[in-house]
């Protein structure tokens, strides 16, 4: 798996864009999932963008749900919002559905797009 990570921090709030690329299986998303708290709980106001359009999933539900419950609700910011990307047509859809419902039961606000202009939109106006 390969990430490319970028933290931005403007007067509107910040931003953190993960884009992957290669094969993400459970040890990886979990990798993803760790940054992201990491990087996002000391910040007030924190929209986060993840793009799977280039990696290659491989993940179980009973995984992605189980990786996602070791996280806890305490561990998240309580102004977080998370959009993941992914092609429409791909298989990776199924699969992330299933981690966005994951994260959604943990009382965040997660949304997935087939597209980052619609993810950016959703992350920017709430809409």
């Amino acid at each position: 798996m390969d990430l490319n990570i970028k933290l931005l921090q403007l007067p509107d709030g910040n931003h953190l864009i993960i884009i992957t690329s290669g094969l993400v299986d459970t040890e990886s998303l979990g990798d993803i999932i760790c940054r992201v708290v990491e990087t996002t709980q000391p910040l007030l106001n924190c929209k986060v963008l993840i793009d799977f359009e280039a990696a290659n999933l491989i993940l179980g539900a009973s995984d992605v749900s189980t990786l996602v419950g070791k996280f806890g609700v305490d561990a998240w910011p309580d102004d977080i919002r998370i959009a993941l990307v992914s092609s429409p047509d791909s298989d990776r859809s199924g699969q992330l559905i299933v981690l966005r419902d994951s994260l959604c039961n943990l009382g965040l606000r997660v949304a997935l797009f087939s597209n980052s202009r619609e993810a950016v939109n959703w992350l920017v106006h709430g809409m």
